[in-house]
């Protein structure tokens, strides 16, 4: 499954500025071509220009993985053992052996790396080394354009990702590539003529795309030598769906942050908010349920960081939600008494737009001060004057001290304000 859903998209492209595109759902087991899509950029138009339409023809809904490459073996490859360490140290390594690798200057090359096999009893697993020209690299971006993608890769370094078949590239109309996993499971090419294809090559023979979990939908219905042409597209947009991706996050080729999808932004933006609000909450609960509540914060505070470790899996749970919003109703029942710093909090944190948020709290004898942070940086910072001087709690002595993105803020305490929240009708 993808990173996003169950879904993803492939645009590719060749040197003769033939476009192809597919959309693909996983059900299951098995992957299905939804739609596909095809254009040739013309003399006056580019192929950036040709897959954006592509992109738009596809239907490409906002949590599809997006993932383009340039058709062909315009990407050179090096299957070897290395001892396993974090894709840190991994990249340092590397970087001292790829002129053993690639017969090229290495600051001439763009490179990432893959780790495509299991851990062995050595300690050390399979990596495969993908390196291509920087000059092939800036043109890929430049056919990008204002696309948003999650992925740039080339067909060629992820031919075996989801397909266990041997699988053709073509080079020109006669002869092409064969690339398939030799006896110790390390991917090699071969250059082959297309009339001496064996049955079972994925994109090449008379079934092209036949594959035991693939059903090529509407594909099934064009031409051999069409479907042919689709094959690299399908591969991008299976490997969009492959166990791969999570694996690959870190090491593959980077997509320029220009160029990244911004989905579920707001989503990790409240989340986060929430989280430390619940926080907040759990440290300054009032005194009348004190003892219990304090074995309650240990909880909460657990299951926070749980909540925390979901969000950055782009995962949360529903459930745990709701079950501390339960608590915090708890938490906030009306009580007649002096002001404390929980009311304080409780105002702050009720009072504050959703595009504000607190990220510190102190009160000393009657003044409060907090570093405040804002989401949307058109939001009017002066808004926050008019606000606070409103509050029963406050005197007219707000200060406010901008940053770049946040801002400190000192409020006089009111003496003696009996706390209690307004009924609503």
């Amino acid at each position: 499954m993808g990173l996003f859903g169950t879904k993803s998209a492939s645009l590719t492209w060749n040197s003769k500025g033939e476009c192809f595109g597919v959309l693909m759902e996983k059900d299951g087991q098995k992957y299905k071509v939804i739609k596909y899509w095809t254009e040739k950029a013309s003399s006056t138009d580019t192929i950036a220009s040709s897959i954006a339409k592509g992109y738009a023809s596809l239907g490409v809904a906002e949590n599809d993985f997006v993932v383009v490459g340039e058709m062909g073996m315009k990407c050179s490859f090096a299957d070897f053992d290395q001892p396993i360490m974090n894709p840190k140290d991994m990249q340092k390594s590397l970087s001292f052996s790829l002129s053993s690798h690639f017969p090229m200057d290495p600051v001439d090359l763009h490179w990432c790396y893959r780790v495509v096999g299991d851990k062995k009893e050595s300690g050390q697993s399979q990596i495969r080394l993908l390196a291509l020209k920087n000059k092939v690299w800036n043109e890929w971006l430049d056919h990008i354009g204002t696309l948003k993608v999650d992925q740039i890769m080339p067909p060629t370094a992820v031919s075996d990702a989801v397909v266990d078949l041997p699988v053709y590239i073509p080079f020109n109309l006669e002869k092409g590539f064969l690339l398939y996993r030799n006896d110790e499971g390390y991917l090699q090419s071969q250059s082959v003529l297309e009339g001496n294809l064996e049955d079972g090559v994925f994109g090449g023979g008379n079934e092209p795309l036949k594959f035991e979990s693939l059903d090529a939908g509407p594909l099934e219905s064009l031409d051999l030598e069409s479907q042919q042409k689709f094959t690299q597209a399908v591969l991008l947009a299976l490997y969009g769906l492959s166990p791969s991706l999570s694996k690959d996050k870190e090491t593959a080729f980077e997509t320029p942050k220009s160029s990244i999808p911004k989905r579920n932004v707001l989503t990790k933006t409240l989340c986060g908010a929430l989280a430390i609000f619940l926080l907040m909450l759990g440290i300054f609960q009032g005194s009348r349920y004190m003892a219990f509540k304090r074995k309650e914060a240990a909880i909460i505070d657990s299951k926070i960081k749980k909540l925390k470790d979901e969000i950055r899996l782009q995962t949360i749970d529903t459930k745990l939600l709701e079950d501390l919003t339960a608590i915090h109703g708890e938490m906030t029942q009306k009580v007649d008494r002096p002001t404390s710093a929980k009311d304080i909090l409780v105002v702050l944190t009720e009072t504050l737009p959703d595009d504000f948020y607190i990220t510190n709290f102190t009160l000393r004898s009657d003044r409060i001060s907090c570093k405040i942070i804002v989401s949307n940086p058109e939001r009017d910072w002066e808004d926050l004057y008019e606000i606070f001087t409103k509050e029963k709690f406050f005197d007219k002595d707000v200060q406010l001290s901008k940053g770049t993105k946040d801002i400190s803020l000192t409020l006089k305490v009111a003496e003696q304000v009996n706390f209690e929240k307004e009924e609503k009708n």
